[in-house]
């Protein structure tokens, strides 16, 4: 116990609430949830038996029901006169026999089916018997009859006969008299006397086939998979969902030897399953009605009632730790807000704004804050001072040497020599004094095209004074590249490997050709010359900056530079390319992106 209280101390604020919120409202839930099952479970359990009794006892009742009418039907011939007297009738002693037992023929038909067959759509057919020779004195329907059967050596008839002017039930058999494909039926027949004599007329029998005698059940509600049997007094099978079992004793289907009792319910294992077996007994007919209905059908609706039950007490789970963690959330949120945000101050970030609003949490963000001000406020000052110092500092080392005294005095140098004539001292002087100016420009990484050319030209005039005009240089521009900016110093490296390295040997003279045009959104640069050219393997040294495979073919640091400055500039698929043969000359190609020149940056950084 110590130990659980020793781990729930050392938990933070947020679970210590979350715990506390979920054990006093998922617990109980559960608790809840399981008595409520249990209860539930047992009346469900008993209301469904209860119910699956009543529908077997109310099936039975509506099965009572038609049989007591069908038994009052065949009363109906006993109390027609005429109908008695043409069973009493004998034709050997009219004139015309034929004629007339056609024409009472026909009257005891329209009988039958005025007064019996028309009564339900459940009766398959009725025949009236003559004691005499048991010749059928009429039939409905008219459509189909075996004349050659006689019912008299049937067990069943005899039965009848035995009642004694009895209505009496049967049990199933097969109608060979009235049924072309001699389906099985149940009867309803009754000895015919004549009621002031006693004298035995006929015998009037009444045919339900066995499959319509589902409509009396039909709008009974029944279990989903359950089925139901409709056994007579001899445990045959009068009507079941399959047909196939029809006139089979029940035991032998069900492997049930025990005598099925009126209201009564027992569990029944059938092919592996747990089965409930309802039974009701006929009162009229001693039959009896068999639901077999699955366990697990039956109970269903505990079933269901568990997964209901599961599922709220599931969702009230979740809704209750949602709640719990909205809850401690709300209450550590701002504090774990205060404390990240104290955390970032901590690891310098003193630009961070603690705006946290609401409650103690919010009144001490605002004290942080105004603390976090005060020391933002001292660091800048601090950072001014030394600014400061830096910038003095900085006047002083730049007052010792200055790059523009050097311009300067060139500038002297070169008002001396016009002075004195010297001309070509003077073009000297004028074009490094440009690359000077050029150079020592504070401005940041970008220059406009046209700018970086004049460099390209001073620089070019100088390069001819020193190597007596050795080499020719042309130019192809498009006049409209010269809106566009380029980097700093980008062509300068490359034309200096060009005289310094690529001439170096060549018997003939030097040319360098400079290509720039604009292409879709790039400005693409190529310089070439009528080099010695270079091996694939000095190209490769060259990009990679490899100082030991290289044959002194490029310094050390113009190229490189160039290629690592546009990557860091435009982008990693940027740089420049080199295609190079030995006797073949050198071209290299540079591409980028068509930025316009704006007057506002005055070609600086962008």
């Amino acid at each position: 116990m110590k130990k659980w209280i020793s781990m729930f101390s050392d938990l933070p604020l947020r679970k210590k609430l979350i715990t506390a919120f979920v054990c006093f409202i998922v617990v109980p839930a559960i608790v809840l949830g399981t008595v409520f099952t249990q209860i539930s479970s047992k009346v469900i359990k008993e209301t469904a038996e209860k119910s699956a009794v009543q529908n077997s006892e109310q099936i039975i009742k509506n099965l009572d029901t038609f049989l007591g009418m069908i038994i009052k039907l065949s009363e109906y011939p006993i109390s027609d006169a005429e109908i008695r007297s043409i069973l009493a009738k004998d034709y050997t002693k009219v004139e015309n026999p034929v004629y007339e037992r056609k024409k009472d023929f026909a009257k005891v038909n329209n009988f039958l089916y005025e007064k019996i067959n028309s009564f339900s759509n459940a009766i398959d057919s009725s025949v009236l018997y003559r004691m005499d020779g048991w010749d059928i004195s009429g039939r409905s329907p008219t459509d189909y009859v075996n004349s050659a059967y006689n019912p008299s050596a049937e067990d069943w008839f005899k039965e009848i006969i035995d009642k004694e002017g009895a209505g009496h039930i049967v049990g199933i058999h097969r109608d060979y008299q009235m049924s072309a494909k001699e389906d099985y039926v149940i009867s309803i027949g009754r000895l015919i006397k004549d009621p002031y004599s006693k004298e035995d007329l006929g015998v009037i029998v009444i045919n339900v086939k066995a499959e319509n005698l589902e409509h009396l059940w039909m709008d009974t509600k029944s279990t989903s998979g359950s089925r139901f049997y409709l056994i007579d007094e001899k445990s045959r099978i009068i009507y079941s969902d399959f047909s196939n079992e029809l006139d089979i004793d029940i035991h032998e289907v069900l492997n049930d030897n025990e005598k099925f009792l009126n209201k009564s319910i027992k569990t029944q294992t059938i092919s592996g399953m747990t089965n409930y077996l309802i039974s009701s007994v006929s009162g009229i007919s001693s039959w009896t009605g068999i639901t077999i209905i699955p366990k697990e059908q039956l109970l269903s609706y505990k079933q269901y009632m568990w997964r209901i039950t599961f599922i709220s007490t599931f969702l009230v789970i979740i809704l209750s730790i949602i709640a719990a963690v909205w809850i401690a959330t709300s209450i550590t949120g701002p504090l774990n807000q205060l404390n990240e945000k104290m955390r970032q101050v901590g690891a310098g970030n003193l630009d961070i704004d603690i705006d946290i609003r609401g409650g103690e949490v919010g009144e001490i963000s605002m004290t942080a804050q105004k603390m976090l001000n005060e020391i933002k406020n001292l660091i800048r000052r601090i950072y001014e001072q030394e600014a400061e110092k830096r910038e003095v500092e900085m006047l002083a080392l730049q007052s010792q040497i200055n790059p523009h005294f050097l311009y300067n005095t060139i500038n002297v140098i070169k008002w001396m020599a016009h002075m004195q004539g010297v001309t070509g001292i003077e073009n000297a002087l004028e074009n490094l004094t440009s690359l000077l100016y050029y150079t020592f420009r504070k401005e940041g990484d970008f220059v406009s095209i046209k700018e970086e050319m004049q460099f390209i030209e001073d620089y070019i005039a100088i390069l001819n004074l020193r190597y007596y005009n050795k080499f020719a240089i042309e130019y192809d521009i498009q006049e409209e590249v010269y809106q566009y900016l380029t980097l700093k110093f980008l062509l300068q490296p490359i034309i200096e490997n060009a005289v310094f390295h690529g001439f170096e040997g060549l018997k003939e003279r030097g040319l360098i050709y400079i290509s720039i045009y604009k292409w879709e959104d790039q400005i693409i640069f190529k310089i070439q010359d009528n080099g010695v050219g270079m091996e694939k393997e000095d190209i490769e040294s060259i990009l990679q900056k490899n100082e030991g495979k290289r044959k002194n073919r490029f310094n050390s640091i113009g190229i490189p530079n160039i290629n690592k400055r546009l990557k860091l500039h435009f982008g990693e698929t940027h740089g420049l390319s080199i295609r190079s043969e030995k006797g073949w000359g050198t071209l290299v190609t540079i591409a980028t992106p068509a930025i316009k020149f704006d007057e506002r940056t005055n070609g600086g950084d962008i």
